[in-house]
């Protein structure tokens, strides 16, 4: 009884230190095979995963600001476009107006295409009516008078 009391205390023991061991080094004096760099090397790993975890938040956030930046900046872009495009069109309004008034003088005065075509006709006419007569006159001039 003392005998099986001792060995049960000695595989407690012996379980313990196993288990410490682990817990400090990772390694495992057993044939358990259990490895994974022991509390210490746990809690490093967890710091260095922190670390990588707070260095990608930052970048993260760094990104996220410039981009709103940027957001704020197209959107400034955007507004001025909108109101370049209202004016604009302020603009062909008006002039559209415009033309419609100049096309309703223009029919309203009686002017065609086809009467400017004649009349240009006739000017043209009228000029080589001119030049014939002026032709004639130097003619009639240079003869003896009697």
């Amino acid at each position: 009884m003392v005998k099986n009391e001792h060995d049960e205390l000695q595989q407690t023991l012996t379980k313990s230190e196993e288990l410490l061991q682990t817990l400090l080094t990772g390694v495992t004096s057993s044939s358990s095979g259990n490895t994974g760099g022991g509390y210490l090397g746990q809690i490093s790993d967890a710091r260095a995963r922190l670390t990588q975890a707070t260095t990608e938040e930052e970048q993260s956030r760094m990104k996220l600001g410039m981009s709103q930046n940027e957001l704020k900046t197209l959107e400034a872009k955007w507004r001025d476009v909108e109101r370049d495009a209202q004016d604009g069109r302020k603009r062909l309004d008006v002039i559209s107006a415009e033309v419609e008034k100049l096309e309703k003088q223009v029919l309203d005065s009686g002017w065609s295409e086809e009467a400017e075509q004649r009349s240009q006709q006739q000017l043209n006419d009228a000029r080589r009516d001119y030049r014939n007569l002026t032709e004639v006159r130097q003619t009639v001039s240079r003869l003896p008078h009697r």
